[in-house]
């Protein structure tokens, strides 16, 4: 169901993700249930030796997945990747969508980034609606003015293009929130399970000058999850295996 929001909406948002750090994965699957240390191929590294390792391209899987799921946004496919900040969905949603367009699939990668604020974590979802998901959803191409931060405080800055793909990726805290879940066709969890990690890697990426906004993040998004309860309707889990503070992750 789309909600009522205040008009706002976009540079294209077809760029490619540059590949990030080399990540392993454990796979959960929709209820939880451990299913052993599965290495991502590519540009994803195998997990430790010792580990029961299950070789499965676990990009490849996500891929499969979205494009063998219904259109729910009108004739769009809209996967999700949802997650703790610091937990690696930035790079699973940016190989994800390098493999769609790699199989000559349009997509479209939106980072919720792109929206939040550290004042703003996850009250602009109604932008996204009335920029992106009710154009697309009508077969039109949509927009939205993405947060930029000059100076390190948040303004609106240019303005991104959104035509209509195949597949839109939609990445971030709150990407795969319950009041949109009727319109993905598919939602993955990435957690990393350390939260102590999750926050060095975040600083390892934002600088060390935003470590006190990012803990507060980390408590806000704790029980933004609980609330929303986002992990129970994901139809895939990942767990990050890799153990240091890298940069390039979310």
């Amino acid at each position: 169901m789309l909600v009522d929001p205040d008009p706002m909406s976009v540079r294209t948002g077809a760029a490619d993700c540059p590949p990030g750090p080399r990540h392993a994965w454990l796979v959960a699957g929709s209820h939880g249930e451990p299913a052993g240390s599965v290495a991502v191929t590519g540009s994803v590294a195998p997990a430790e030796s010792g580990d029961a390792a299950v070789p499965v391209d676990v990009v490849g899987l996500v891929a499969d997945a979205v494009l063998a799921a219904p259109a729910r946004l009108g004739r769009v496919r809209v996967l999700a990747v949802d997650g703790p900040s610091g937990s690696g969905k930035s790079t699973l949603a940016g190989l994800v969508a390098a493999e769609l367009r790699g199989r000559a699939v349009a997509t479209v990668l939106v980072p919720t980034d792109h929206f939040a604020t550290w004042d703003d974590p996850v009250a602009w979802w109604p932008r996204l609606v009335n920029g992106v998901l009710r154009p697309l959803a009508a077969g039109r191409p949509g927009r939205y003015q993405r947060v930029e931060w000059p100076g390190g405080l948040p303004r609106l800055g240019e303005w991104v293009a959104v035509p209509v793909p195949r597949v839109l990726v939609i990445e971030g805290v709150s990407a795969a929130r319950a009041a949109g879940a009727a319109l993905l066709s598919r939602s993955v969890w990435v957690e990393l399970a350390d939260p102590d990690l999750r926050l060095a890697r975040a600083v390892a990426r934002d600088g060390e000058n935003s470590r006190e906004h990012l803990r507060r993040w980390q408590e806000f998004e704790r029980g933004w999850f609980a609330v929303d309860r986002t992990p129970d309707r994901a139809d895939l889990r990942l767990v990050p295996r890799d153990r240091g503070a890298s940069t390039g992750v979310d």
